[in-house]
């Protein structure tokens, strides 16, 4: 009787043996959200002076961010919001100037040690190296007027507030 309860008994711990846990389904992360790309970003470039060096990005919500470099009050980033009806005058003002003509890139070194400026709207961007006597002259004002109305005067020097 024995020998025949050894068999049983080793069906039986053989039997509860418990088997292992199925591994835990992958866990899913969401997808990251592309970053909205800026409605219009403004950056300006070192000289070999004294020059503000900074990026002003304008989203179509209106927000407004400042990424100061080098040569600013305000370092790092820095935000704010403009109405709708200022992101409109802003826009307005780009597609009122020649904007959409101007043939650039505009980097010769005609004149050395100059800063410059890197306007992109809507995706179409111009690098503008003021040394370079061919660039168009709205193209500067363009650039200084963009200043003067996204207020990056409050994050730079009132001195060098604007390269003009």
């Amino acid at each position: 009787m024995r020998a025949a309860l050894f068999p049983l008994a080793l069906l039986v711990l053989l039997g509860c043996r418990s088997t292992p846990a199925p591994a835990p389904a992958p866990r899913v992360e969401p997808a990251p959200t592309p970053t909205e790309a800026p409605l219009l970003s403004l950056q300006r470039t070192p000289c070999l002076g004294r020059c503000p060096v900074y990026t002003v990005e304008l989203f179509a919500d209106g927000r407004l961010r400042f990424l100061g470099s080098a040569n600013v009050s305000a370092r790092g980033e820095h935000e704010a919001q403009l109405t709708p009806e200022h992101v409109q005058r802003v826009v307005t003002l780009v597609e009122a100037s020649r904007f959409a003509t101007w043939k650039g890139p505009y980097d010769a070194r005609d004149v050395t040690d100059m800063p410059g400026a890197v306007l992109t709207f809507r995706g179409r961007r111009i690098v503008h190296y003021h040394g370079d006597n061919s660039a168009p002259a709205d193209l500067t004002t363009l650039e200084t007027d963009l200043d003067e109305m996204l207020g990056t005067a409050q994050w730079i020097r009132r001195t060098e507030a604007v390269d003009r």
